[in-house]
């Protein structure tokens, strides 16, 4: 099985490469896992995600990283669920205000998978893991 552990920097991938048994990371035929950074950004993760995949076709792909989140409560390598998504970084600023591409009228706030402004990860609790 080729299992890839992917972030967006090293920084947040390395706790895992440090602890993992270097057989896993070598040539085993069983299982081999490999770290991909893949860049910051929805751009980023994408392109780079879809080549990866293109080219190396592994079993199983595992996001990791702080996806945005600086909660200095949380202890890190928590695994957490996540229940809705917002895409802060997709608007601009006009007139001294943040426009999100709801507020622009560039994606309806009920089409799938968004609601409301939020993208809802559907069969998740109401409450985070």
């Amino acid at each position: 099985m080729r299992i890839v552990i992917s972030a967006a920097t090293i920084g947040e991938w390395m706790p895992a490469y440090a602890g993992i048994d270097p057989l896993y990371t070598g040539n085993s035929q069983r299982m081999h896992v490999t770290f991909h950074q893949g860049g910051v950004g929805l751009l980023a993760t994408a392109f780079s995600l879809t080549k990866l995949i293109y080219e190396e076709k592994p079993d199983l792909i595992i996001q990791a990283g702080i996806a945005g989140c600086f909660d200095t409560t949380q202890p890190l390598a928590k695994v957490l669920v996540i229940k809705d998504e917002s895409l802060a970084d997709t608007g601009v600023q006009e007139e001294g205000r943040w426009k999100d591409i709801f507020d622009l009228k560039l994606e309806k706030p009920g089409y799938p998978p968004s609601k409301k402004g939020d993208f809802l990860i559907p069969g998740c609790p109401n409450t985070i893991c």
